[in-house]
């Protein structure tokens, strides 16, 4: 095939995953379905045509209500970007289809194309050796629970990071966590070029705060603003909220039950009175009376019992389990100047 060259680039993305020990790659895929105070991450890919080697921009628009996003471009040269989903802490319960695309420039015209979304055929019995089985979706779906919260939101305390060209950057991290954790650490690495290439370290759970240190000589980082973020995996002692909501319906019912005994019992007492001191005549009316209380009795006392065992096992449902998780850092900005020449 002979043609005249036409640069371009088109993109795809997917839910982050991470793989676990035991090769278990579906516990970590996760549709755009955000608790309060969560970040999510896709992995975007750029598939460049004809030469065209030009930094790509990433932008996510038409989001529900209290959610912004924000794209780790894909640098010149690379194929990689990444792009961040946060919902506030207070977002409430929304639905939207989002518009998701790249910009780029070619022959020195802006352009934009639009970023498919990909997902995944899990679980992938064998993750060694199988290929996964990915469709393109027509849309871009983003929704926010409104009633659940990340187990963990990780801030860094300011949204802007000044540093100069050459320094070791120490930046400081606010936690606000909501879960339980199995261990007392994550592993955290950064994401958004360059600092990609950075170590990783390991982060308190149970503290309020850390520090993340990015050593600005050793990556080479040249004078620019860049968008950072951190990324890592833990294993989350999560309660699912339906199971939660279970237990205090449950609860409620079980009450209820409970004080109709209750305001039974005083006419109960009362009937097995009457039948006992009834004259003659009214000996069979009362006995009548009294065993249609003890009737009633019966259903409110077996009624009561089958709510406390629904109860039992709501309680059992509604225990916080082991669930892996990904936990993403808020996206902040390191602008880095250049020396200043004395």
């Amino acid at each position: 095939l002979i043609r005249k060259a036409a640069r371009d680039f088109a993109l795809v993305a997917w839910a982050m995953h991470m793989e676990l020990r035991n090769g278990d790659r579906n516990a970590l895929s996760k549709p755009l379905s955000l608790r309060g105070g969560a970040t999510m991450a896709l992995e975007v890919v750029a598939f460049r045509r004809d030469g065209f080697d030009g930094d790509i921009e990433l932008a996510m628009e038409g989001l529900p209500k209290g959610v912004t996003a924000s794209g780790l471009k894909i640098p010149a040269g690379q194929s990689r970007g990444m792009m961040l989903i946060t919902a506030a802490a207070d977002a409430p319960r929304g639905y939207a289809n989002a518009t998701f695309s790249g910009r780029g420039t070619i022959a020195g015209q802006p352009v934009t194309r639009r970023c498919h979304l990909a997902s995944v055929a899990w679980p992938i019995p064998d993750s060694w050796g199988e290929i996964p089985s990915p469709r393109l979706m027509a849309d871009v779906p983003v929704s926010v629970s409104g009633i659940d919260v990340a187990p963990l939101t990780i801030t860094a305390k300011t949204p802007i990071i000044d540093a100069t060209v050459g320094e070791k950057l120490t930046i400081p991290l606010v936690h606000k966590r909501t879960s339980d954790f199995s261990g007392d650490k994550i592993h955290m690495k950064a994401i958004g070029s360059p600092f990609e290439r950075a170590a990783g370290f390991d982060l308190s759970v149970s503290a309020d705060g850390s520090q993340a240190v990015l050593d600005l000589k050793a990556l080479n980082v040249q004078p620019g603003e860049y968008r950072v973020s951190f990324l890592g995996g833990g294993v989350v002692k999560y309660a699912y909220q339906p199971e939660v909501a279970a237990v205090a319906t449950v609860e409620a019912a079980s009450k209820k039950r409970l004080e109709e005994i209750k305001l039974l019992e005083p006419d109960v007492k009362k009937a097995a009175t009457d039948a006992q001191n009834a004259p003659p005549e009214k000996k069979e009316q009362m006995n009548k009376a009294l065993v249609a209380m003890n009737a009633r009795m019966k259903a409110a006392t077996d009624a009561l019992t089958a709510t406390q065992q629904q109860l039992a096992r709501a309680k059992e449902a509604a225990k916080p389990k082991d669930t892996a998780d990904i936990i993403v850092c808020e996206p902040f900005t390191i602008r880095v100047k250049p020396v200043e020449k004395k």
